[in-house]
C-alpha cells in the first residue's frame, strides 16, 4: 500500500477502456504517468461485438463483459469475481478467438501471406527495415509448425514482440528471435542460433511443446495465449496484456488475407476452473486435467478446448500434451500428432458463447464446403487436392476431409469432384 497512491474515481480519472472503430475492437490502458502526462497505449483484441456501438467507451475488468459505465463494473467487480449482472452481455461474454486458440491449431495463413505482414512492416513503420531477421520467414514458421505442431500465427505474434519485429540485438546477432536464455538476472545468456529457422524450431519444440503446454511442468495453465488467470502469459510474462498484444497480429493477418483464417475453428470454455480431458467419448478414462503440477496454490480461469468433432455428450478437441502411442497418458517429449493427439471433454463441463461462435449447434470447424486449403475460395486448387487424395498421393485429413466432403457422405471420390467443378463453372 506505502508504493501506491489512490485516488477517488472521478469521469476524468484515467482509466483503461474498450473501444470499436470501424469494425475493429480495441483495448486501451494506460501505462504510468511520464511528467505531466500519463502514456495511453492500445491493442487490438478482436471484431467489435454485435451488442456493442462503435465509437463509444466500455469499460471491463476482464476483457469478457462489458459496461458502459465505470461505477457499474466496480459494483459488479466488488460482488464477486464471477458476478457480472450489470454488465451490457451478462449472458454473452466475449472471448478474443487468437487469445484463446490453441497453440495446437493448424493456421490456414500461407508463407506468402506472413511475408507480406513482414515486408509491410518495412514498408510502413520507421523502426524496421530490410535487416529484419523475420525478412522471408514465413515459410521457416510452417516448417516448425509442421514438425512440432505450434500454431505459426501466434508464434508469429510471439516473435514480432519479443524481437521488436526481427530488429532486436539478440535477433540480428544470435538469431534469437524470442530472447531465449536471456534471463533478466543475466540478458547475454541468450542462446545463440545458427539460423532463424533453428530457433523456430526450438521455440516451438522446447519452450511451448515440450514446456508450457506440458501438462505435467509447473509452467502449463493451458494451450493458449491468455492472460493472468489462464494460458502461457501467466508464467510467461508479467505483462498482463502479453497474450493479446501477440494475438493482435493475426488480425491484421486475417484482415489482410480475405478472413481465411479467423473462426475456423469452434472454441468451447471451461465452466469451472479445471478441465477434465479423456481418451475416448464415452468420457470413462481420463488421461489427464488441465490442473497444473506446480506447488503454488493456484486457481485457473477460462480453460479453453479447441474442438475438432462433436458426439452426443463430448466433444474432440486438441489435446494440451503429446500423448503416448496408445493414448493413456501423456509423453511431453514425443512430437505432436493430429491422428493420435486427441482427447475428449464433457459437453457439460464447457461453454460454446461469446464471440466463439457464439450458441453454435454444431462446434465442428466452420470450412466452407470445397474449399479445401480454406484460402476463403473454390478453384482449380481445391480440385488438385481432391483429385490427389482419390489417386493416393496426399491423403487429406481432419477439417481438409471435412472441406472436401461436399456431400458429407464420409468419402471422397467423383461425386465431390463433380460438385467443387460445378461451383467454379458457376462462378
Amino acid at each position: 500500500a506505502s508504493s501506491v497512491k489512490v485516488s477517488e474515481y472521478t469521469s476524468n480519472s484515467q482509466v483503461s477502456y474498450y473501444y470499436g472503430k470501424d469494425g475493429n475492437f480495441y483495448h486501451y490502458y494506460y501505462t504510468g504517468s511520464y511528467g505531466s502526462k500519463s502514456k495511453l497505449s492500445g491493442t487490438r483484441v478482436g471484431y467489435t461485438p454485435s451488442y456493442l456501438k462503435n465509437q463509444t467507451k466500455y469499460y471491463s475488468y476482464d476483457g469478457h463483459y462489458f459496461y458502459s459505465d465505470y461505477i457499474s463494473m466496480l459494483k459488479d467487480y466488488q460482488t464477486g469475481v464471477n458476478y457480472h449482472n450489470r454488465a451490457i452481455n451478462a449472458s454473452q461474454p466475449y472471448y478474443n478467438y487468437y487469445q484463446y486458440l490453441s497453440f495446437r491449431a493448424t493456421t490456414h495463413f500461407s508463407a506468402a501471406n506472413f511475408n507480406q505482414l513482414i515486408d509491410n512492416a518495412i514498408k510502413n513503420y520507421d523502426n524496421v527495415d530490410d535487416t529484419t531477421k523475420l525478412k522471408n520467414q514465413g515459410q521457416a514458421l510452417l516448417n516448425a509448425q509442421t514438425k512440432n505442431g505450434i500454431n505459426a500465427s501466434l508464434m508469429l505474434g510471439v516473435t514480432i514482440n519479443e524481437s521488436a519485429w526481427g530488429m532486436s540485438y539478440y535477433a540480428k546477432d544470435r538469431n534469437n528471435l524470442f530472447g531465449i536464455g536471456a534471463v533478466d538476472s543475466d540478458p547475454d545468456k541468450a542462446i545463440r542460433f545458427d539460423s532463424v529457422e533453428e530457433c523456430f524450431k526450438y521455440f516451438s519444440y522446447n519452450t511451448i511443446s515440450s514446456g508450457y503446454l506440458n501438462g505435467m511442468d509447473w509452467r502449463y495453465r493451458g494451450p493458449h495465449l491468455g492472460d493472468k488467470l489462464s494460458g502461457i502469459n501467466v508464467q510467461y510474462a508479467s505483462d498482463p496484456y502479453w497474450g493479446e498484444k501477440a494475438a493482435s497480429f493475426s488480425y491484421t493477418l486475417n484482415d489482410n488475407n480475405s478472413n481465411k483464417d479467423y473462426q475456423k475453428y469452434d472454441i468451447a470454455i471451461s465452466k469451472k476452473g479445471e478441465l477434465d480431458f479423456y481418451k475416448d467419448e464415452a468420457t470413462k478414462t481420463k488421461i489427464y486435467d488441465s490442473t497444473s503440477t506446480s506447488t503454488v496454490n493456484y486457481y485457473v480461469y477460462e480453460v479453453p478446448a479447441t474442438i475438432i468433432g462433436t458426439s452426443s455428450n463430448s466433444y474432440k478437441v486438441l489435446s494440451d500434451t503429446v500423448l503416448n502411442a496408445k493414448r493413456t497418458g501423456q509423453n511431453a517429449k514425443g512430437y505432436f500428432d493430429i491422428d493420435r493427439d486427441y482427447v475428449y471433454i464433457k459437453k457439460a463441463d464447457v461453454n460454446l458463447r461469446g464471440a466463439i461462435h457464439s450458441n453454435s449447434p454444431d462446434p465442428t470447424p466452420t470450412y466452407k464446403k470445397g474449399d479445401v486449403n480454406g484460402d476463403g475460395k473454390i478453384d482449380s486448387m481445391d480440385m488438385y487436392l481432391i483429385t490427389q487424395h482419390i489417386l493416393g498421393n496426399k491423403i487429406l485429413k481432419n477439417a481438409f476431409f471435412t472441406a472436401a466432403d461436399t456431400n458429407d457422405d464420409k468419402k471422397i471420390d467423383s461425386m465431390d469432384m463433380y460438385n467443387v467443378v460445378q461451383t467454379i463453372l458457376k462462378g
